[in-house]
């Protein structure tokens, strides 16, 4: 960007605020390895008097691209262009630098879906009760042995056994649940009854949670997929356990739920390891491309009088935040900051002033331009096309993951940026960022991941050719996920990993 930018420019004044993701960071100097610890929030008052302006820097230029993917072709912007071998890492040149509580979008939680249960019961639930295990028939000596040596600070020095004692519970009560009980003869009984008791001496013995991480930390030798489909192979016969139990014992037993909660402790951790696997950098498909296309660059569906799209003024109340500069690339009007100014004076009508000089703002910038520019641009300006980015996300995880996912980011940072350009084009880039999202499976399932997802893109306007408009590659870039958990298990405070550091 020429001029002042903020790449260029000293450390403003005005405010001190960082955004940066160290993994990215970490990655571009250690090749690849990502660390997720070291994370710390800095956030300075902003003066009354601003004594430097800050300038936004051009966004980051995306990682090496695939060879399958075909280069779009937009019209040039000088001011704009990121040189290909400026890394992603820090992601505070992603984005003007701005007060956190101005510019952070927080959405309300959606309503929690109690109508699926996690496992499905069975149809039938039996009457066997397991009684009190006979003092010498009913003794499993290798089950208590471990139990009783088993060391809880160095876990991992018997994961291997209680792995193995595991499998062997898990496969002997799936065969005892696939017979016929009626069938077995007297002596089967008691043999069933003593496997099923070892189970459940295990399952009580160890939370859920340590059970589902010796079992993923276990499967840590195999490759990504073939741990995956390992782990997967497990959650599907101890869910079948749970299925056979549930239609066999009476519904008091405790094996039932500690089964159940062990399926529901191991399956986010199985998800979590799917979701790392598309951690880094990724441009949008073809068809995910052009459905975003279509969305940003179509007209704006209603425009009011004064020529600004309606769907802005809403939208710009929620915090869909945009930032002008002038063509020497110093940053002359951000929504975010106005914003904050009006939220201090708390006044009545601050929302409606707020919006006014939104308005003017967009409508001075846009004067100069002949046509439909300033319904165009506040339409790129509210969250529209915000919308239509989080589905290529969407289209990006059904893709590898194989399967319909739905992607519903809890917490979004949005800013467009408009840049005029010396030969009278208009530079608009959109970022997009978010640190949680709601990930529902095929299966219905609904887990609450923690992984921080950066989504870019920009289109060239010129003021003679608005209708040939069209977007540039649509960049995704992931971060490792920090924690993925079932969405009905998350607690009641807000589980918010800042991308602040």
């Amino acid at each position: 960007m020429e001029g002042q930018s903020a790449t260029s420019a000293s450390k403003p004044s005005w405010y001190n605020y960082w955004l940066d993701f160290p993994d990215l960071k970490k990655e571009s100097e250690n090749s690849g390895e990502t660390t997720n610890s070291g994370k710390t929030t800095k956030v300075s008052i902003v003066p009354a008097e601003p004594s430097q302006t800050a300038a936004g820097s051009p966004s980051d230029s995306a990682l090496p691209e695939t060879k399958d993917v075909r280069q779009r072709n937009v019209i040039s912007a000088n001011s704009s262009i990121q040189s290909p071998d400026e890394p992603v890492a820090n992601f505070d040149k992603n984005f003007t630098a701005l007060i956190e509580d101005a510019l952070w979008n927080t959405c309300p939680p959606e309503e929690e879906d109690q109508s699926r249960p996690r496992l499905p019961s069975p149809t039938l639930t039996g009457n066997i009760s397991l009684g009190t295990a006979p003092t010498e028939e009913g003794k499993n000596e290798k089950t208590e042995q471990l139990l009783c040596n088993y060391d809880f600070v160095e876990l991992q020095d018997s994961d291997k056994q209680v792995c193995n004692l595991l499998q062997h519970s898990t496969s002997s009560v799936n065969t005892i649940c696939q017979k016929e009980w009626r069938l077995l003869s007297e002596e089967e009984q008691e043999d069933a009854l003593k496997e099923i008791r070892a189970l459940t001496q295990l399952l009580s013995t160890f939370s859920s949670d340590d059970l589902a991480t010796i079992l993923v930390r276990e499967s840590s030798g195999l490759e990504a997929a073939s741990r995956i489909e390992h782990l997967q192979s497990q959650l599907e016969k101890i869910n079948e356990n749970y299925r056979g139990l549930a239609a066999l014992l009476q519904p008091t037993e405790p094996v039932i739920q500690d089964t159940k909660a062990l399926c529901n402790a191991l399956y986010p951790r199985i998800k979590q390891l799917q979701v790392n696997q598309l951690a880094g950098s990724h441009k949008a498909s073809e068809s995910s491309w052009e459905s975003c296309n279509n969305v940003a660059c179509g007209d704006p569906r209603k425009v009011n009088p004064d020529g600004i799209s309606a769907q802005f003024e809403i939208d710009i109340l929620r915090q869909s935040n945009f930032a002008i500069f002038n063509g020497e690339g110093e940053l002359q009007f951000h929504s975010a900051v106005k914003n904050y100014e009006y939220q201090q004076e708390n006044n009545e009508n601050s929302n409606e002033r707020f919006k006014e000089d939104c308005r003017k703002e967009l409508i001075k910038l846009c004067a100069g331009y002949p046509g439909h520019m300033l319904a165009v641009v506040s339409d790129l300006a509210s969250q529209s096309p915000y919308n239509a980015m989080c589905h290529a996300m969407k289209q990006l995880f059904t893709e590898q993951l194989k399967g319909d996912h739905v992607i519903a980011p809890q917490e979004r940072k949005i800013e467009t940026r408009l840049l005029p350009q010396p030969d009278g084009t208009l530079v608009v880039e959109l970022t997009l960022a978010f640190n949680q999202y709601k990930l529902n499976d095929p299966d219905g399932r609904q887990c609450l991941v923690d992984q921080p997802a950066l989504i870019k893109s920009r289109t060239t306007l010129d003021p003679g050719r608005l209708d040939e408009r069209k977007l540039d590659d649509i960049e995704l870039h992931l971060l490792s996920a920090d924690s993925c958990i079932n969405f009905t298990e998350r607690p009641l405070a807000s589980r918010q990993r800042s991308i602040i550091s």
